[in-house]
């Protein structure tokens, strides 16, 4: 149920955060990058040490600025 839930989530908020899974202190946010067809064909992704950037700030931040890079990318491949 907790993954179904989140796989929900990151659906919704058409990003996923990474809090320390794959290395210690290291927090990311990442989005999936669409062609015309819709086909995923690739991705972003920002992040940095938790001492330098804090969760709240991934979010509200970093979220908003990898989504708007993600809107460029697929406008070209359109």
């Amino acid at each position: 149920d907790r993954l179904f839930d989140a796989l929900d989530e990151i659906a919704t908020q058409e990003y996923a955060v990474v809090d320390e899974e794959f290395a210690p202190n290291l927090i990311a946010v990442g989005a999936p990058v669409h062609d015309g067809d819709g086909r995923i064909v690739g991705g972003l992704s920002v992040g940095g040490p938790k001492y330098q950037v804090d969760m709240t700030r991934l979010e509200r931040e970093f979220a908003d600025e990898l989504l708007n890079a993600v809107e460029s990318l697929e406008a070209a491949l359109s």
